[in-house]
């Protein structure tokens, strides 16, 4: 089961450039570049497309991402 907060947050982001198969897609007012393969892009993108990015938190996904990283410091000790 996946559990999301209701809360959205929308941010805006260009495609800057496309080569083989990643996208440079710029975002937000900082203009953050990162590099996002094109399969987890909407089909269809293209260079200079804006894109709107919706984040959410998936508090089922922290949980195992936090008690995954506490049984690991354990294990350390």
């Amino acid at each position: 089961m996946i559990l999301f907060n209701e809360e959205i947050s929308l941010l805006k982001a260009y495609v800057d450039s496309i080569q083989g198969g990643s996208a440079r897609v710029v975002m937000g007012d900082d203009e953050v570049a990162v590099a996002i393969s094109l399969g987890d892009l909407p089909p269809g993108t293209r260079e200079g497309m804006v894109l709107a990015v919706r984040f959410n938190i998936d508090m089922g996904a922290t949980k195992v991402r936090k008690d995954s990283a506490g049984r690991s410091e354990k294990s350390e000790r």
